[in-house]
């Protein structure tokens, strides 16, 4: 391309140099004007006899006269002609210089000035010369020049670089011609390549840039030509074609696909027939199966050259895997889920859900399983085959029974979880499926909670796993577990709806014998005319809520609804009115002293012989005691977590003193007072961990039932001082002020000594740790008739009213960032009531102090 463009303006440049070659020769004839008259007036002209000498001499004058006015006439033409062509080499872009035959510069424009960096001075003075300008690399190239110029009288415009008169180095183009034949004179031409070699460097810069875009994006991509060669491909797509790039170059896609170029190639030639682009043309390699082959989306458009033809078609692929197999996925779900939607049971739903599942995974065949509950065996409730000579199977596989860990099926239900059997030839269980062909197999449970039923697909090929099909049939297992867990409560309320509505079809004979059996019924319950009108409340209302008949007819019954409630069972109660069908409905009702207590509202319509609706008829069932051992379950499991992890910190914290103390220890560079300070520490954490596991036992043997007593006549009096004894010097320590009262009266007593100082022990510690620097703390023993009443007073932090019912609950402490495990008070309080006694805290809100008590059986007098 440069040279091209040079030799272009090189051009101009032989236009100026025939030009001034042609204005030196027409000064030649000029030059020889007048000499050409001279030598005849110095011979004289010969007169002849016609004509008197005064004629001639006067026609001679005229002559002359006539060539001298001719010569001025052409060298004005002359000069005119030579400024007009100094103007434009001077004005030209283009640098002009016109040099001797040794090379030397005697004239150049101004372009070639300023490209060489040399002044019209350094022209002048001889001190600008082709070859010192020329870098030795260029000398041969400048000889050839030379050469070519002499036999043509010009030379071919060629590359090279100057040396500026700074000593940097141009790139430019030169060409020369000879003004003179004899090569005494000779114009150079010199165009300026810098620009164009900057730009040349930039695109092939933007190409570099382009082609590692190309390689580093996710999208495959080639460029053919119309023969459908290959004429550049990406790593990318040379993957998807398992090709290497390399030999995708110059073959054709026949060559290099020859699977696929009945489908693709008819794709090319109508981009290169038509110029219109083929976008989004969906694909898939590798396998059928949506989740074992690989998914691809081709696009196949025009590449045009500037004036609009087709010079060829790029390609551009995009693995849409992940997108189809999550498309795949929710179209299984979607096709189950409406399975489910219209069927009643599992049995009605197995079929048609066996066939979209195996349609789905491109499977041979299904089962699907159904676990009772409590039942030790499960059943097969549907087979599918998808070919006749699967049948057999199929046949022999319904209404089979196994156990569970038995084959596939039974391992889904042991484990609760999919079980991907690769060879199923190496499970004994799994004999008549491999005998029928199957070589791999996976079992899905269908669980809620637990597992409800397993579904079993087979395949003859070999499957390998998976995990966006695991995810796939474990989501749907979950599904199929929640539609059995929904259906079997609902046939179980049905059932219990038809036992209410038999007893009432049976009470219609007589009203009064109805009422008899509202009555003796031991729930809340309660019957409304057909509009909605209460008919009649029996005792049970009345006794719990507090409220009459009178009260409770029209809306006066959802004065007993907790207020968050109300809205709730007003709007499911105007939905019965409306579609005539009976429901369920959780919520509270509050007792007569103000507590409220969860309750099952069941509501059925009773309806007559000829289906016509008679009266609505509702029961209460109490099931506040359920409610609260879930969430007591949940709070168990909540104290269970946070327990663990204090013990293992708690357990973790000691032993690691320890051991940095043995490991320093054993280093021998231990000063003796640091050995003292660490046999102190060692044995001040044993006795942590000891007490950490005490505590632990203690409340193995509270839970087991043997936590045993050695009950002793003690002294009261005497182990609250030694307890205070023990606490003094921490809260001395503390700057703590401790008081005692004793009450003699109130010493004697009997229990286990050692169990009884535990108890104030950790009543006392506890008062120290939660009674900030400047506290107080108040111990005494008093009488209170036939019981020794201990209290432990101090000005702490208190306890927030939220915790205070719980402060003796194992596991439970009121700040997360205090030591301990949260079994102290339960162990207190557990001895003391072994011991026959009671145990209770106090406290007016936190930062207000809070009081331990206990009560304790006296000795007889």
């Amino acid at each position: 391309m440069l040279s091209i463009v040079g030799g272009g303006l090189l051009l101009v440049g032989f236009g100026l140099a025939a030009a001034l070659a042609v204005g030196k020769r027409i000064a030649r004839p000029l030059a020889t004007l007048a000499s050409s008259a001279a030598p005849a007036l110095a011979r004289g002209l010969p007169l002849t006899a016609a004509r008197s000498p005064v004629t001639e001499v006067n026609d001679l004058g005229r002559a002359l006269e006539a060539a001298s006015a001719e010569r001025r006439a052409s060298e004005r033409a002359l000069s005119a002609s030579e400024q007009r062509l100094r103007r434009i080499v001077e004005g030209h872009v283009m640098g002009v210089a016109f040099s001797e035959p040794d090379g030397r510069v005697y004239d150049a424009n101004d372009a070639f000035l300023r490209l060489t960096g040399f002044q019209r001075e350094d022209v002048a003075a001889g001190r600008v010369s082709w070859p010192a300008m020329t870098p030795v690399e260029y000398a041969a190239a400048d000889r050839r020049a030379g050469i070519e110029m002499r036999r043509e009288g010009w030379c071919r415009p060629y590359e090279k670089e100057l040396l500026r008169r700074d000593g940097r180095r141009v790139p430019v183009m030169v060409s020369a011609t000879q003004v003179e034949p004899d090569g005494s004179d000779t114009v150079v031409f010199v165009h300026d390549l810098t620009d164009l070699r900057w730009a040349q460097h930039e695109r092939e810069r933007l190409f570099a840039l382009l082609h590692a875009l190309l390689e580093s994006a996710p999208v495959g991509y080639a460029v053919l030509d119309r023969e459908l060669r290959f004429m550049a491909v990406n790593e990318v797509l040379a993957v998807v074609n398992g090709v290497p790039a390399a030999r995708h170059i110059g073959r054709t896609v026949r060559e290099v696909l020859p699977d696929l170029v009945d489908e693709v190639e008819p794709l090319h030639r109508h981009v290169l027939r038509t110029g219109t682009a083929v976008l989004n043309v969906e694909t898939i390699a590798g396998a059928s199966a949506w989740w074992r082959g690989r998914h691809y989306l081709r696009s196949y458009y025009p590449i045009r050259a500037g004036d609009g033809t087709v010079l060829g078609v790029g390609v551009a692929v995009v693995d849409i895997t992940q997108r189809k197999r999550a498309e795949q996925r929710l179209a299984a779900q979607h096709s189950v889920t409406r399975i489910l939607a219209e069927a009643v049971s599992l049995e009605d739903a197995a079929p048609r859900m066996a066939d979209a599942l195996c349609r789905a995974l491109d499977c041979d065949a299904a089962e699907i399983w159904d676990v009772e509950r409590d039942a030790a065996v499960a059943r097969c409730v549907e087979a599918l085959a998808r070919s006749a000579d699967a049948e057999d199977f199929a046949d022999g596989a319904r209404g089979r029974t196994i156990g569970r860990g038995e084959g596939v099926a039974g391992r889904a239900w042991l484990g609760g979880k999919c079980v991907w059997a690769r060879d199923i030839a190496a499970d004994p269980a799994s004999a008549r499926a491999a005998a029928a062909g199957f070589r791999s197999a996976v079992a899905v449970p269908l669980l809620h909670g637990e597992v409800l039923g397993m579904a079993v697909f087979y395949a003859r090929q070999t499957w390998e796993l998976d995990a966006d099909l695991l995810d796939m049939l474990e989501s749907v297992g979950s599904q199929v577990g929640q539609f059995i867990e929904r259906r079997r409560a609902e046939r179980e309320r049905a059932e219990l709806l038809e036992l209410t509505a038999r007893a009432l079809r049976d009470a219609e004979a007589s009203e009064r014998r109805y009422r008899q059996v509202v009555e003796a019924l031991p729930h809340i319950a309660w019957t409304l005319a057909p509009d909605g009108t209460l008919d009649h409340l029996n005792r049970q209302w009345s006794d719990y809520t507090g409220l009459g008949p009178a009260e409770s007819v029209g809306e006066g019954w959802l004065s007993a609804v907790h207020p968050d409630d109300v809205d709730r069972a007003m709007d499911r109660w105007h939905q019965a009115l409306g579609s005539g069908q009976g429901y369920d409905l959780e919520f509270r009702l509050r007792r007569r002293d103000g507590f409220y207590r969860w309750f099952l509202a069941r509501v059925a319509p009773v309806r007559d012989a000829a289906g016509m609706l008679v009266m609505w008829l509702g029961v209460l069932v109490d099931i506040d005691a359920q409610k609260r051992a879930e969430q007591g379950a949940l709070d168990a499991s909540r104290a269970k977590d946070t327990f663990l992890a204090t013990l293992s910190h708690e357990l973790r914290t000691p032993l690691m003193a320890m051991l940095a103390w043995i490991r320093l220890l054993r280093t021998g560079r231990v000063a003796p007072s640091g050995v003292e300070r660490a046999l102190e520490t060692l044995e001040r954490n044993v006795h942590i961990q000891t007490q950490i596991i005490e505590d632990l036992l203690d409340v193995s043997r509270i839970v087991a039932g043997k936590l045993d007593l050695h009950v002793v006549p003690v002294d009261l009096g005497a182990l609250v001082e030694q307890a205070v004894h023990a606490v003094r010097p921490s809260a001395e320590a503390k700057g703590l002020a401790l008081d005692l009262s004793l009450d003699d009266r109130a010493r004697r007593s009997a229990g286990d000594p050692d169990r009884l100082q535990q108890v104030l022990g950790n009543l006392l510690t506890n008062a120290v740790k939660f009674t900030d620097t400047g506290g107080r703390i108040t111990v005494t023993l008093e009488r209170r008739g036939s019981r020794a009443r201990i209290a432990v007073r101090d000005t702490g932090r208190g306890i927030a009213p939220d915790l205070l019912p719980h402060v003796f609950d194992r596991f439970r402490q009121g700040r997360a960032d205090r030591p301990g495990l949260g079994l102290g008070l339960a162990i207190v309080k557990q001895i003391v009531e072994l011991h026959g006694g009671s145990v209770y805290a106090e406290s007016e809100g936190e930062g207000r102090g809070a009081t331990f008590v206990v009560h304790l059986a006296l000795a007889d007098d």
